[in-house]
């Protein structure tokens, strides 16, 4: 079971690389770890200067109805401070991207397709950082 897991999260984080691609996005990281934690992919646009971390969740019971309700329960405070630290963790580890604007995204994928993209989900907060 886990082996599937992996192998169907892998996918939908190479659904959204590409949907980002297909946006105007390079690809930097894909599963960026850190000791406080990974980042499914980091993305970076030179139009808009700017970086952006995505966190891909695959919901594959997650209906299409709901796709303009609010989505905390995909994502905890302590997972959006963990991503949090990674970012910063990233940006000191390549100091080129550092003054670039940046921003965390989610985007839902269920069914092999994306069905949610939620632009600027969260900002690090002082409690965060």
């Amino acid at each position: 079971m886990r082996d599937s897991t992996y192998v169907r999260g892998f996918e939908a984080e190479k659904i959204v690389a590409l949907y980002m691609v297909q946006k105007g996005y390079e690809l930097l990281k894909h599963r960026f770890k850190t000791k406080y934690g990974e980042i499914d992919l980091v993305m970076y646009c030179y139009e808009k200067k700017e970086i952006v971390f995505i966190e891909v969740k695959l919901c594959e019971r997650y209906c299409r109805s709901h796709k303009n309700e609010p989505l905390p329960e995909l994502l905890s405070r302590k997972q959006q401070k963990r991503n949090c630290e990674a970012a910063i963790y990233f940006l000191s580890n390549y100091p080129e991207y550092a003054a670039y604007a940046g921003r965390f995204d989610l985007i839902v994928v269920a069914g092999g397709k994306i069905i949610s993209h939620i632009e600027d989900a969260w900002q690090i907060t002082e409690e965060m950082s």
